[in-house]
């Protein structure tokens, strides 16, 4: 019996990596016109004559931050002192829900803006956490991150440390 549910819990989530992974090709090998609606394509009725204005305006790009523990953080947040943030706007820093310090430190030096926020994700993995128990605890970290990349669409991803980069690189 306990084999059956280990065989339905498997193939489960074979089942829900093989969705994803059908849904990502289709997003990245569709070209953006197909999936734009119709009235993307009509010209407007009338001449906008704020035109030249909405040249001016800057491009935001999405960015999604994905916060280690330890020095990750600090050099993390020391490489993102450089980007202009009236560009690089809005910022969703992820942080695993076992992190502590990652959320204060970032509030304390870089201080955050109404269009910044804080995304907690379950860890992958524990230190000193069993390589059986791992697999499944990854699959729900991987699944959370699925969710969170998908929901924000972040056009930057900034990440390091050893444990958050695989993971993030196969959602994207």
């Amino acid at each position: 019996m306990e084999l059956l549910g280990l065989l339905l819990r498997l193939f489960s989530a074979l089942f829900l990596v093989a969705g994803l992974l059908a849904l990502r090709v289709w997003q990245v090998i569709v070209p953006q016109r197909v999936k734009a609606p119709i009235s993307s394509y009509s010209k407007p009725f009338f001449h906008h004559q704020n035109a030249t204005n909405d040249k001016k305006k800057k491009r935001q790009i999405r960015v999604m931050a994905v916060l280690g523990s330890g020095g990750h953080t600090t050099e993390l947040l020391k490489l993102m002192k450089r980007l202009k943030r009236e560009i690089y706007t809005p910022i969703t820093f992820v942080v695993a829900e076992t992190d502590k310090t990652s959320q204060t430190k970032t509030e304390l030096d870089w201080k955050p803006n109404d269009k910044d926020s804080f995304a907690i994700i379950p860890r992958s993995r524990e230190v000193g956490q069993s390589w059986s128990s791992t697999v499944w605890t990854t699959l729900r970290s991987f699944q959370s991150c699925l969710g969170l990349v998908y929901n924000r669409r972040p056009q930057l991803v900034l990440c390091n440390g050893p444990g958050t980069l695989p993971k993030r690189v196969k959602v994207l």
